[in-house]
């Protein structure tokens, strides 16, 4: 099922770590990986290459859900979500924000607590940390049991 377009601007405002409206390379590879893309470094050049209307070399919101939609066609989006999470997660059943500020800070970009902390709580009905399922709902993703860890 692809992701809404209001799923997309979430997932990119959760990396747009200084508001700017716009995400650098290092930002776009998070981002994708939140969604479940699994692009290494050469298709995240290519596709800023193909996307990036303006040559500045960063991804405006419209230039993100474009990127996105080309993606979503070439994915199994239930496989790539699961590696994403496990990735995230360090194979832990639930992702928390702790998780989202070590993978911020590993690819060096500013890790937004706020915006994180509100979509934990939104996505976890205030649990403080969001398993798969819950993952996959607030995506549009089917549901599906998590593995036994």
């Amino acid at each position: 099922m692809p992701l809404s377009t209001s799923q997309i601007k979430e997932t990119f405002g959760l990396f747009d770590a200084d508001g700017s409206g716009a995400i650098d390379k290092e930002e776009l590879a998070l981002a994708c990986k939140g969604l479940g893309l699994s692009l290494d470094a050469t298709q995240i050049d290519e596709m800023l290459q193909k996307i990036d209307k303006d040559g500045n070399s960063i991804i405006e919101v419209d230039e993100f859900e474009k990127m996105i939609r080309i993606k979503e066609g070439e994915m199994d989006s239930t496989s790539e979500v699961k590696k994403a999470f496990d990735l995230f997660g360090e194979n832990s059943p639930t992702l928390t924000a702790e998780h989202f500020e070590r993978v911020a800070q590993q690819i060096g970009i500013e890790f937004d607590a706020e915006k994180t902390a509100l979509f934990i709580k939104e996505a976890s009905n205030g649990a403080g940390s969001v398993n798969l399922n819950q993952w996959n709902v607030v995506h549009g993703l089917p549901e599906e049991e998590p593995e036994e860890y």
